[in-house]
């Protein structure tokens, strides 16, 4: 039973860090593309939102990392 739930929130580790990356992907595209819009138009961009979007969603992942990870230290001393 607790190698199960070791392997469960192991996998969730690893899928909470495949999202934390395409976040971050994510942001290098959005900012490409509104360097390349500014670029063209040559107009000043009024607020980057991409970034405080990022930002909030990769604070949510290392929140749930710090409880995925805090659990599994519990699960551990508790033995």
């Amino acid at each position: 039973m607790l190698e199960q739930v070791h392997k469960h929130i192991i996998s969730e580790l690893q899928q909470n860090t495949r999202t934390d990356i395409i976040f971050i992907i994510t942001a290098i595209f959005l900012n490409l593309l509104a360097l390349g819009i500014n670029a063209a138009t040559a107009e000043r961009s009024q607020e980057d939102t991409s970034l405080l979007i990022v930002i909030i969603g990769l604070l949510k992942g290392k929140q749930t990392r710090c409880k995925l990870i805090g659990g599994l230290l519990k699960m551990y001393k508790d033995q």
